[in-house]
């Protein structure tokens, strides 16, 4: 089962029982896991125009924002 949390300021937080791999050849709009307790939880970040991971903060996502991560990310949900 899939968990989201929001985390004010810190940004999103989310559970996703799987463990991600660094990214080759980044392109914008990529997205990747950081700074999670264990290998499958993190920071959800996207890579941005200007070249540079941002952490995406929202509380209006839910767990089908969280299944479209985890589909970019090549993994099944």
């Amino acid at each position: 089962m899939m968990t989201l949390t929001v985390c004010g300021l810190f940004g999103l937080f989310i559970l996703l029982g799987y463990t991600s791999t660094p990214a080759k050849g980044l392109n914008e709009g990529d997205v990747r896991l950081r700074d999670g307790i264990g290998s499958s939880d993190g920071h959800v970040e996207i890579y941005s125009s200007s070249k540079e991971w941002v952490s995406i903060c929202s509380g209006k996502w839910d767990e089908n924002d969280a299944r479209v991560v985890c589909r970019q990310l090549g993994k099944d949900t």
